[in-house]
């Protein structure tokens, strides 16, 4: 029996697999009754020959980008990958769009990244049309295409969630986007975004609110996996964060700078074990969480309690206490599953 949580999100790629062992991962999260399933590019994966993968093992779940950057791909290939996934998946697939970082955009794929809110805003504004089957006539900004019209049809709608780290960018998804996506927040901070971008959504005369979801690292400890050791791995993802300037920003905001900065400096100087030690709980828990499933099921149900519509669940396993890695990823999305299900039916949260 399938016990729905379209709340529960499954990221991927999973931490040290292949392409194909997180394909069987995500046909046993769509089969057990995951809401969702995002993937994520960054130095693996190409964004959307992954989804149309993921949109081909699964029936139920959502397939989301989280996220396509609206630097490496211009507007009109954003809306093919797009109309070319939400067909494989037959509408279910959601386009999550975000800015990316500078490291990613200038230093690794040698591109300019410049007035990234501006560049954001405009893509948004072109690719529903684009979609939408419209030719497009546009000087932007930062971003120009004319006389490009999309030679397939388009399956349906597809929604199109923004990655909201800042106030802007929230309040653009509030106003303009069906979705925001946050990132590296705890749960409070999490609902009081979620509130700002629905009380947007409100002002700009919208009927319905954006949906809110946030991909959570969780680092799982338990059946001789080190917690300490887990710590530390979790410790190394949120160093290596602090030491991005849009997501430095991102912590001085929620009130973490002066650790964000102290953690950047010593990453920056080559001390990255120094920086790692940095980290203090306050970043920690901004990055994620570390412990049994039982204690990542209630770090998840924290989220949705704060007002969050998804969470989507990064799982890490800890190394085990010969210092070696322990994979176990289908048993534990197996667990989480049931124990994010539990949670819920015990708060009478909805499903």
């Amino acid at each position: 029996m399938v016990t729905s949580l379209p709340g529960l999100g499954l990221a991927l790629p999973a931490e040290g697999t292949s392409l194909s062992a997180s394909l069987r991962l995500a046909r046993l999260a769509d089969e057990l009754g995951y809401g969702a399933i995002s993937v994520a590019e960054r130095n693996d994966w190409e964004l959307f020959a992954s989804a149309a993968a993921l949109a081909q093992v699964t029936q139920r779940a959502r397939i989301v980008t989280a996220i396509a950057s609206v630097y490496t791909r211009p507007p009109a290939l954003l809306a093919m990958g797009a109309a070319t996934v939400q067909d494989l998946a037959a509408g279910r697939f959601v386009l999550g769009l975000g800015s990316s970082s500078e490291p990613i955009t200038r230093r690794w794929m040698g591109l300019a990244f410049d007035r990234p809110y501006t560049r954001l805003a405009e893509t948004l504004a072109v690719v529903p049309r684009i979609l939408a089957g419209e030719r497009t006539d546009e000087d932007g900004q930062t971003l120009s295409t004319h006389g490009f019209r999309l030679g397939i049809p388009t399956v349906g709608h597809v929604p199109i969630h923004l990655a909201s780290l800042g106030p802007r960018t929230a309040e653009l998804a509030g106003r303009s986007a069906d979705g925001a996506i946050l990132n590296m927040v705890c749960p409070d901070g999490a609902g009081a975004a979620a509130r700002r971008i629905r009380l947007a959504a409100e002002a700009a005369g919208r009927e319905a609110a954006p949906e809110v979801s946030l991909t959570v690292p969780l680092v799982l400890t338990g059946a001789g996996r080190s917690h300490e050791a887990g710590r530390r791995l979790l410790a190394g993802l949120a160093a290596s964060y602090a030491q991005v300037e849009v997501y430095r920003r991102h912590l001085h905001r929620l009130g973490i700078g002066p650790t964000a900065d102290r953690v950047a400096r010593r990453w920056r100087s080559g001390d990255r074990t120094g920086a790692v030690a940095a980290v203090d709980d306050h970043l920690l828990a901004a990055a994620g969480a570390v412990g049994t499933i039982e204690d990542c099921a209630a770090r998840l149900a924290a989220y949705l309690d704060a007002g969050l519509d998804r969470v989507n669940a990064y799982l890490i396993p800890a190394p085990d206490d010969g210092g070696e890695p322990n994979d176990g990823l289908a048993g534990a999305v197996s667990d989480l599953h049931a124990a994010v299900a539990g949670l819920m039916d015990r708060r009478g949260h909805r499903r």
